[in-house]
């Protein structure tokens, strides 16, 4: 339940030209994103928000029911913009795919400002692990 008054909290604070790392799941844990089919309507709205909002990626990953990313915004009025971009978009070409109209699909987002070059390194290694961790892959090699 949310009132007419709720608040992010914490409020998400952006700053300009700075590296995030974002991350989603998915409504309920479920596993939207289980095919190529699927993963695939997700790679092309991701592209084109990408593209829209001028953004640079780092690194990126989706799994069936999350993904996350290292993503420079230049103007911190785009963050909000391209998850919203993103979720909107993806959900809708994901329903219409499967024929289920009006489903949530995402849960909500979390970011995180990289201070420095080892948070950096820590994320990175993160997203490039994540597909081993949850057994999507059997190697990184």
């Amino acid at each position: 339940f949310r009132s007419e008054n709720y608040h992010h909290k914490p409020q998400h604070t952006y700053t300009d030209e700075y590296i995030y790392f974002l991350t989603a799941r998915c409504q309920d844990k479920i596993h939207y994103f289980d095919t190529d089919e699927k993963k695939k309507i997700f790679v092309s709205v991701f592209s084109k928000a990408s593209k829209r909002y001028s953004v640079r990626i780092y690194a990126w990953v989706l799994l069936n029911n999350h993904y996350h990313c290292l993503i420079q915004f230049f103007d911190k009025q785009d963050i909000g913009r391209f998850v919203n971009n993103l979720h909107t978009n993806s959900a809708r070409l994901l329903n219409n795919f499967e024929n289920k109209e009006g489903r949530n699909i995402w849960y909500q987002y979390w970011d995180y400002c990289l201070r420095d070059k080892s948070d950096f390194w820590c994320y990175l290694n993160y997203i490039i692990q994540d597909p081993l961790k949850h057994k999507l892959v059997s190697s990184l090699i």
